[in-house]
């Protein structure tokens, strides 16, 4: 069903910025939020000296705003949480690409970095992709290799356990030769929990341009 919602282009390669909607990601369940508790004013250590007064409030109430530090799910997705959640998952993919840069060949901690933040299909494109890139020894890379660059322009949808965002995408910093990107892509989350490799309690199942004839509200059963 997801598929239908991203078009994939005929010569879809990892390094063009743009991927195709996968069907599921294999995650396990949602991170609990943090709540932070109230701390007391403490009792005046005299009785003939009233204790030192403060223009800060001694309780500090749990927040659930995306101003919060961190990756805990916020009330209501918005951009600014969404931009900082994909920040670290593309930085972790910008990780990886220097693991494989220095070592020369996808090995099993390469592989288990891109587990951590995709999903199938998503993530034997993004082996294959990179497996291609090693067999032609990294010539397309630059040395080293940055981060993928992502930039939120809204949230198309979401759910308990899913987003669905519009952001462009920018692999220059990781390839030498890329080829114009997109406008614009629909990039789904699915909710999910891989520590400590990502401490994002998402991950992206896939970025790609949406079909005009398609709604790409895909979270909504």
């Amino acid at each position: 069903m997801r598929d239908n919602v991203l078009q994939q282009e005929a010569s879809a390669a990892r390094f063009r910025g743009v991927r195709r909607l996968a069907v599921a990601l294999a995650l396990s369940a949602l991170l609990a939020a943090c709540s932070g508790g109230t701390v007391a004013a403490p009792p005046p250590s005299s009785t003939t000296e009233p204790p030192p007064t403060s223009t800060s409030s001694t309780t500090e109430p749990a927040t659930t705003t995306s101003t919060s530090l961190g990756f805990d799910k916020p009330a209501t997705i918005d951009v600014a949480y969404v931009q900082r959640v994909l920040d670290e998952i593309y930085r972790l993919e910008g990780d990886a690409a220097r693991h494989l840069y220095a070592n020369k060949v996808p090995d099993a901690e390469f592989n288990e970095r891109l587990e951590a933040i995709f999903g199938d299909p998503e993530l034997s494109d993004a082996k294959t992709s990179f497996g291609r890139d090693a067999a032609e020894r990294l010539s397309n890379f630059t040395e080293p290799p940055g981060d993928p660059i992502v930039k939120v322009l809204s949230i198309v949808d979401s759910a308990p356990d899913c987003i669905v965002a519009q952001a462009t995408l920018n692999f220059t910093a990781l390839y030498k030769r890329t080829a114009p990107a997109s406008p614009t892509v629909l990039i789904q989350l699915l909710a999910g929990s891989v520590e400590p490799l990502n401490p994002v309690p998402w991950g992206v199942v896939a970025a790609g341009p949406a079909s005009p004839a398609t709604d790409p509200k895909v979270c909504q059963p």
